[in-house]
């Protein structure tokens, strides 16, 4: 018998992973996040815009945020639509159903902590494309369409009907969504001006496979403003400007129903990389109950140079090399608008309803609803909004004359009213009824 040597075996594979390693390809078929708006952090923003005042110091927010977004990605595919290629528009999902979970505290007087997390409910659409099938000997018996045309083929599949009890598995059609974390550090405060720096990251537990979640992490300085004319009253404009910075994701396909076409003809339909995002939005108070809000988002691609890390084709050129399918391009301008109601149920507790849409780009749903709450404990005793309060100014009566009799110093620690008697030069607590009692007089008995 001959020695057996691992070097005959080694230098055989070492060359084989190094070749496979050099053709191995881009994934051109995920890595896009469709979903756009995201709550704020604490109670002083609008609904996505984030506010540029601190809550109190230690004080909490919870928000619990439900929300319904009709088409959220509609974009032209390769291959999808009545004939080879058609360039109508195609709905990659059909629709997304979202559950949002926001915190938010403040640590001291200048900063601020922040927390979302959300999970998600799917369903794909026409534009996501249907899985290929294969006989056992590899050799296709149908190729896979849409999005997923570039895809390895897999037994995940979330295109598959939902009445083939033998294929269908459900993945991928529920998860979360990308979790963002943020850091407020408040910049200048008045009564009516205050600015905010704020930092947030993103981070990719997300499904990117569903476009739904990024490839990596995405960081976004912010810079928040805001205005209002008086402290009483919860009418006031906040604008945001920041800057996302994420990896270049380029999505690619090539048209199936074409029998002469390849994957080495595919051709790219959408390319998100870094962002300048602009919000701006404000309020409205109705009532001390009753505010009304509206704001707008918009997302501004940005130059190459912003994105990090490496960018490539499927055919592993550069993503600068891109041939685009349509009227696809570098970017995607798009506009996000919402308007809504904030109804204040206790001094705890505040019901958002609102309604919004996207405009311009492919990441814009045709509507989204969002209804929730958000809670914010205030201390033991406070009261209600309108309680008491027959002027309208959001503070109730007994509030208000003993906030300004404090400031005129005329209220002792035990809330009684300070009098001061002619004679004296001291003051001391006015009593009530036959307890009041002057200095320098006794109370005498009479005798019978």
């Amino acid at each position: 018998m001959h020695p057996v040597t691992t070097t005959r075996f080694a230098v055989p594979l070492v060359l084989s992973i190094a070749l496979g390693a050099g053709v191995a390809h881009a994934d051109p078929t995920s890595g896009v996040d469709g979903s756009l708006w995201r709550p704020s952090y604490d109670t002083n923003g609008i609904f996505g815009v984030e506010g540029a005042r601190l809550m109190a110091v230690r004080d909490l927010a919870f928000k619990l945020l439900g929300s319904y977004a009709k088409s959220p990605l509609d974009v032209a595919v390769p291959g999808i639509g009545p004939a080879a290629g058609d360039t109508g528009k195609d709905p990659i999902l059909d629709y997304v159903a979202t559950l949002d979970m926001t915190f938010g505290m403040t640590i001291t007087d200048r900063v601020a902590i922040g927390f979302d997390a959300a999970a998600y409910r799917t369903s794909v659409g026409a534009g996501y494309g249907t899985r290929g099938m294969y006989v056992a000997n590899g050799t296709p018996t149908s190729r896979s369409t849409g999005l997923i045309s570039l895809r390895p083929l897999s037994n995940i599949d979330p295109s598959a009907n939902p009445n083939n009890s033998m294929a269908y598995l459900g993945d991928e059609l529920a998860g979360p969504l990308d979790v963002h974390v943020g850091l407020k550090i408040a910049l200048y405060e008045d009564p009516n001006f205050a600015l905010t720096a704020i930092g947030s990251v993103f981070l990719p537990f997300g499904d990117d496979q569903m476009l739904l979640g990024d490839h990596g992490i995405v960081y976004e300085p912010k810079l928040a403003f805001e205005w209002r004319p008086d402290r009483v009253h919860q009418t006031k404009i906040v604008a945001n400007a920041a800057v996302r910075l994420r990896e270049r994701s380029v999505l690619e396909a090539y048209d199936t129903q074409d029998m002469t076409q390849t994957d080495a003809d595919a051709k790219a339909f959408l390319d998100v990389g870094s962002e300048a995002v602009a919000g701006i939005g404000g309020t409205l108070e109705l009532s001390p109950r009753a505010v009304i809000a509206a704001e707008a988002q918009a997302f501004i691609p940005l130059p190459s140079v912003f994105d990090y890390g490496p960018c490539k084709l499927y055919s592993g050129k550069s993503c600068d090399d891109a041939t685009f399918f349509a009227n696809a391009g570098k970017g995607d301008l798009t506009v996000l608008a919402t308007a809504g109601l904030m109804l204040r149920a206790t001094a705890d507790l505040t019901f958002d309803i609102m309604g919004g849409t996207g405009q311009l780009g492919v990441r814009g749903e045709e509507f989204r609803i969002t209804t929730g709450i958000v809670w914010s404990p205030q201390p033991e005793g406070a009261a209600g909004p309108g309680r008491n309060d027959r002027d309208g100014d959001g503070m109730p009566r007994r509030a208000r004359g003993q906030r300004r009799l404090s400031r005129r110093g005329r209220l002792s620690r035990s809330g009684q009213r300070w009098r001061r008697h002619p004679r004296q030069t001291g003051s001391m607590p006015e009593r009530s009824g036959r307890q009041r009692r002057l200095p320098g007089r006794r109370r005498l008995s009479r005798s019978r």
